[in-house]
């Protein structure tokens, strides 16, 4: 099968150019080995000559082959090597091949080809210089002790061995001495600048390695050539031939290998290390002068010579290790310094801290003949000094990380500290004069970013120490800068899932708002406590879940505050996803400006138990009290009962007796003296009816509701008024002392109120004599002539002073401090409700005055209440007026009363004084009489309270059927006490019991002013 041949691509042509120069030095040194081997097995003739000059002429065209490969950046000390090596072929043309192929003798010496051969020296030299200078672009003063240490001992062996014996021979002329002696001299010249370079802070690649080779092989080949000749005859042809050789091929194959192009490549190491091979290398020098001189103690040698090289390697020696001992100390002072500085960014708080030991320590490292300039890298990117150690930058507009040049870029991200272009950038960009011929640049970079840039500037280049201890500080601040940036991130870290627990967790809601009332955030314990997921409201209103009526406080919350301060705590109700309202307490912060937040942050608690409770409390308390007033109640009932049963019992046995005297005769007239028995009986009844009805009447007005209305009166009357009402309150095993002042001055206040305020103190001095004691209640006048000095509000004036002083349990200081607070009470729970003193403390202030306690345990209680006294007069009570004449004509009145024995005895009241009654029952009867009544009704005369209608609907249907009928109600609830609405029409009612001349005198009034109330 045929097949197509193709040409290659242009990248193949290219690889294979490229594996072809690759191989080409190690071809051409097996070459070389092949042509040493042949030339030596070659016998003696004439070509011989040509021969070798082939080899040298292989070499001279394997340097030019190998600049043309590899194109070195720096070739001049190639073509030097290539120019040393064609004088070499020169030479040797000279010297073996001409008069081999003339076949002539051999030339004389000096010849045309020794001058060639010293060419050669001059030549190789400049080269190696060249390259040292160019791979050592700085001072070395080590190397350069440690290559003339090395130059010096070696020249001695020459001195020795080669120039001195040359100079000494009787058989040479003077030319032939000077010609003897300049090839030892150069080959120790050329040995002096090959240790140099072999000595240098350059990289050592393998054609570095192959050019000192080839240098050391022709330096062993002259050297034996010239002991060889100054001992012998040297003959051509010889073994000594094969190192000539060496040197050619080896030269050729250090140009042939591709790292000749690193030669010429600036050191990155600004000294030269102490390596172990350096030392030996160094002592063996220095050991040169002596082993000549046990060897051989000719003083043929010159000995002083000997002692004089001795003596400058003693003193490079010396000069050596000064330069060791400065470098350890500096070594010292930079361990110290990166010391000092790794404790200072162990103990620094924040990067600008660091980053402030970062730059002395640099500063401290770099010596006084450096300064270190330190800038910062801040978030936005902006690249600053750092505060407070250096001035602000020349440049008046900031300059941020992305304005770099992409090159500088390029070099901070590949982390090339001394780049060039980076330096310059810096220093184009800021304006400043970093003052020094040398700039070194060390960024420093955390996870990718650029943090800070220390920029070290000097006359020279920093010393390979001093720079690897500032590349050492600067790993040290990455590390810190990353450490503090993790432990940033951890804080952070933790603060947040702190902070995501304890919202998650919390019972309250936290709601973020904007200022439109918007959700923008809610925490996820909204929906444990209102039943929407925390994503279902973002985005829409807070008014939209908010109660109806507490929409303005909702628009409130929304508001915004001035600062960062917490308001005080709203209530407000809130739509659960069950169709239910929440209460909620709610508490705000404005974090608007807070970037991490922009909003007002809510923190909401429900309240709704808490609610609840307080309906519920309050519920009880209002039972309690209740339970606690029917128990007064009943206390005072039992002693109500017994006054009332012992009046019933008068009323009883009286009727009974009059009941009697009426039977006694049946048919018979009553006699004179029945009639006076009689009317006596029916008087003590009349007298015990009144005084049931006085009785009824003082309750009435200790349980009266409404609004206060002062009046002026007397506490004696109270006190007196109330003193069989408060002996049965306080039981037999109390006694009950009351002193009054019968000068006591008038007060304004309430009636029932200052009745509530007695009872409430004694019932509570009754509390505290559980097992008896003795109760005083006592009035006076008191002055002051001067405010009181114990929190009182009393001015100065004249009062009236009430005392309830009891012999009970006595309450501690704390307890007594507290006895008015609403609520507060010793009892055990269910027994007391903590209102009573409260609401005397209300009532007296209310009546302008004060109440002090004072009280000692197991010493009792005073309570004094203060009053202001008045100068206005009490009303006095008026004789009866006579009665009232009779109105003219026949006056018609409906009575309307569901209480039969009242109705009747209305009725027969009123036809004795000459009214026509018409009676009813109840409403509804009432009208079907008036409807079917022909004549005119002047009156009504009805109760309030009736089952059915009551008396206020009755009159007001009445009044639309009759307008000119007067009206007039009666009723057993005490005004204000009634549920029962008055109509219109009504001024007034008529309270019962009532007397004849009062029933008669509401009557006469109504009917003179018709639809009038009775009084």
């Amino acid at each position: 099968m045929a097949t197509l041949n193709r040409p290659l691509a242009p990248d193949s042509h290219q690889r294979n150019r490229r594996a072809w120069a690759d191989r080409a030095w190690s071809l051409y040194a097996a070459a070389g080995g092949l042509a040493a081997v042949g030339y030596l097995l070659l016998g003696a003739g004439a070509g011989k000559g040509p021969y070798f000059n082939l080899i040298g002429l292989s070499s001279l065209v394997a340097i030019l082959t190998g600049i043309r490969l590899h194109r070195p950046r720096r070739r001049l000390p190639w073509y030097l090597f290539a120019s040393g090596m064609a004088m070499f072929v020169v030479g040797d043309l000279f010297y073996y091949t001409l008069p081999q192929l003339l076949h002539r003798s051999a030339p004389p010496f000096p010849s045309t080809g020794d001058f060639f051969y010293l060419l050669v020296y001059p030549l190789l030299i400049a080269g190696v210089v060249l390259l040292i200078r160019q791979r050592n672009p700085g001072t070395d003063a080590v190397g350069l002790i440690d290559a003339l240490i090395v130059s010096t001992a070696l020249g001695l062996v020459a001195w020795v061995f080669l120039i001195l014996p040359y100079a000494r021979d009787p058989t040479l002329t003077l030319g032939r001495k000077l010609i003897s002696m300049a090839y030892p001299l150069m080959d120790v010249l050329l040995l002096g600048v090959a240790a140099r370079l072999a000595l240098d802070r350059g990289n050592r690649r393998p054609a570095f390695n192959l050019l000192i080779l080839s240098m050391l092989c022709l330096l062993a080949a002259d050297t034996a050539y010239g002991l060889i000749v100054l001992h012998g005859t040297y003959n051509t042809g010889s073994p000594l031939d094969a190192l000539w050789i060496a040197f050619y091929v080896v030269w050729g194959a250090a140009a042939l290998h591709p790292s000749m192009t690193t030669l010429s490549e600036p050191a990155v190491k600004v000294e030269s290390t102490l390596t172990g091979w350096r030392v030996v290398l160094l002592v063996g020098a220095t050991l040169v002068a002596p082993l000549i001189q046990v060897t051989d103690s000719s003083p043929g040698y010159a000995s002083g010579i000997l002692v004089a090289g001795a003596v400058a390697i003693v003193v490079l020696v010396i000069v050596r290790t000064a330069g060791l001992i400065h470098r350890y100390e500096e070594s010292l002072i930079r361990e110290g310094a990166l010391r000092e500085a790794g404790v200072a960014m162990a103990a620094a708080g924040s990067r600008v801290e660091i980053l402030a030991a970062a730059r002395e320590a640099v500063q401290t490292l770099v010596g006084k003949g450096a300064a270190a300039h330190l800038f910062l890298v801040d978030a936005s990117g902006e690249i600053l000094p750092l505060p407070h150690l250096q001035p602000a930058p020349a440049s008046s507009s900031p300059i941020f990380v992305a304005d770099l040049p992409p090159t500088t870029k390029a070099a901070l991200a590949l982390r090339e500290w001394n780049t060039g272009d980076a330096v310059k950038a810096f220093s184009t960009m800021f304006g400043a004069d970093f003052g020094g011929a040398s700039t070194s640049m060390y960024p420093f970079i955390v996870t990718n970013d650029l943090r800070a840039v220390v920029l070290v500037s000097g006359e020279r280049p920093l010393p390979d120490g001093t720079a690897t201890s500032v590349s050492v500080l600067v790993s040290q601040v990455v590390l810190a800068l990353e450490r503090e940036q993790l432990a940033e991130q951890i804080h952070r870290e933790r603060s947040e899932a702190r902070f995501r627990s304890l919202v998650q967790m919390a019972t309250d809601v936290v709601t973020v708002v904007g200022v439109d009332a918007t959700i923008l955030y809610l925490s996820p314990s909204v929906e444990r406590v209102l039943g929407y997921p925390p994503d279902g409201l973002i985005g829409t209103s807070l008014v939209a879940i908010a109660h109806p009526d507490d929409r303005s406080v909702v628009l409130g919350l929304a508001a915004p505050t001035y600062g960062a301060d917490r308001s005080d705590a709203v209530e407000w109700r809130v739509h659960h996803a069950d169709g239910s309202w929440k209460y909620f307490e709610t508490v705000k912060t404005n974090l608007l400006d807070d970037p991490n937040v922009g909003g007002l942050v809510l923190n909401s608690r429900d309240i709704s138990e808490r609610k609840r409770a307080e309906v519920d409390r309050e519920q009880l308390r209002g039972r309690l009290h209740q339970a606690q007033r029917l128990e007064a109640i009943g206390q005072l009932a039992a002693g109500v009962a017994h006054d009332f049963n012992n009046l019933l019992a008068v009323i009883l046995i009286y009727a009974n007796f009059v009941t009697k005297r009426v039977e006694a005769r049946p048919g018979q007239a009553p006699v004179a003296e029945d009639l006076v028995l009689v009317a006596a009986d029916t008087e003590k009844i009349r007298l015990a009816a009144e005084r049931a009805a006085a009785l009824t009447h003082q309750l009435l007005i200790f349980g009266r509701r409404g609004d206060m209305e002062p009046k002026v009166l007397d506490l004696n009357d109270v006190v007196t008024d109330l003193q069989e009402l408060l002996g049965r309150t306080i039981g037999e095993h109390i006694t009950l002392r009351i002193r009054l002042d019968p000068a006591l001055s008038a007060v304004r206040i309430d009636p029932s109120a200052i009745y509530q305020v007695v009872m409430n103190l004694v019932i509570n001095a009754r509390d505290a004599m559980a097992l008896g004691g003795t109760l005083t209640i006592e009035t006076v006048n008191v002055e002051f002539d001067r405010p009181l000095m114990w929190g009182s509000d009393l001015g100065v004036g004249n009062y009236v002073r009430l005392r309830v002083t009891d012999t009970g349990c006595g309450m501690p200081a704390g307890v007594a401090a507290r006895a008015f607070d609403p609520f507060f009470t010793t009892k055990p729970t269910g027994e007391g409700s903590g209102l009573g003193l409260a609401t005397v403390y209300g009532i007296v202030k209310q009546a302008e005055g004060d109440v002090r306690l004072y009280s000692e345990p197991d010493h009792g209680t005073v309570i004094t209440v203060y009053l202001p006294a008045t100068a206005d007069s009490m009303a006095v009570p008026t004789e009866e007026p006579a009665a009232a004449p009779q109105l003219g004509g026949i006056r018609t009145i409906l009575v309307v009363e569901d209480e039969e024995d009242v109705r009747e005895g209305i009725a027969r009241l009123l036809a004795d004084h000459a009214y026509n009654v018409v009676s009813a029952p109840d409403g509804a009867e009432a009208l079907r009489m008036v409807a079917e009544f022909d004549g005119a009704i002047d009156l009504l005369l009805t109760d309030l309270v009736m089952p059915g209608m009551s008396g206020g609907e009755l009159a007001e249907t009445l009044l639309l059927e009759r307008p000119g009928i007067g009206v007039l109600f009666m009723s057993g609830y005490p005004q204000g006490l009634s549920e029962e609405s008055y109509t219109p029409a009504a001024e007034g009612v008529l309270s019962k019991p009532f007397t004849e001349r009062g029933l008669l005198e509401a009557v006469r009034e109504s009917i003179a002013s018709p639809q009038g109330g009775g009084q």
